[in-house]
């Protein structure tokens, strides 16, 4: 059975800038509604899937799209690598 996780997602309005994306543009290639992009940079959660989606589309690991900043995890983001197996390095 999978367990479903959410998480916010800090830095996405910083990542996506930097990508030179627009909120449209990213939607579209994570495959998910524009809307998705705006609640999550305005600080609401996501579910870790559309997480996922995202950060392949911003051509990054799930796990450093959710750190706070660079090199620093928040709690959800450990745990989200706790379910996946992976670790994150602290």
């Amino acid at each position: 059975m999978t367990q479903q996780y959410s998480s916010t997602v800090p830095r996405l309005l910083e990542l996506r800038q930097a990508a030179m994306l627009s909120r449209r543009e990213l939607a579209r290639l994570a495959g998910v509604a524009h809307n998705t992009i705006s609640r999550i940079e305005a600080g609401h959660s996501a579910q870790y899937a559309t997480i996922r989606k995202i950060s392949s589309a911003l051509g990054l690991s799930p796990h450093a799209m959710l750190a706070t900043e660079a090199g620093t995890w928040s709690a959800k983001s450990d745990a989200s690598a706790a379910e996946d197996g992976s670790t994150s390095g602290t």
